[in-house]
């Protein structure tokens, strides 16, 4: 079973459901569909949830996505993505990684505080 993505395309922000089996190769080309999709519906704010996926993503892969979020981006996008447990160092390098690249970013475990975060004109991605 390969990665799914579904999107939907509320008022506000786009919200991004990935599901399937973790491959790297297929994350990069979801992550690159997530923008593109963030473009065409004009949305700045983006909802990613992956509590679904199953796997394993290494330290390495979650370097690497993060790094490659700058590629992809070509406008402000505030973004949060919600995990399946608490975040870890090991999920918060992704976030050190795009907030380092630029990019506003939060990685939370509860879908309540994705929406609080997008929500907050105030709120920084570090807090």
């Amino acid at each position: 079973m390969s990665l799914i993505l579904t999107t939907t395309d509320e008022k506000d922000y786009l919200i991004a459901e990935v599901t399937g089996i973790y491959n790297f190769n297929e994350a990069k080309k979801i992550f690159k569909e997530v923008m593109e999709r963030c473009n065409k519906f004009d949305k700045n704010k983006l909802l990613i949830d992956i509590r679904q996926l199953q796997g394993t993503i290494s330290f390495f892969d979650r370097f690497n996505l993060a790094n490659m979020f700058q590629d992809y981006i070509d406008r402000y996008v505030k973004m949060v993505i919600v995990i399946d447990k608490n975040p870890s160092y090991k999920q918060k390098i992704f976030e050190t990684v795009a907030i380092n690249r630029g990019i506003f970013i939060k990685i939370v475990n509860e879908i309540e505080d994705a929406y609080h975060f997008l929500a907050d004109i105030n709120l920084r991605a570090a807090d």
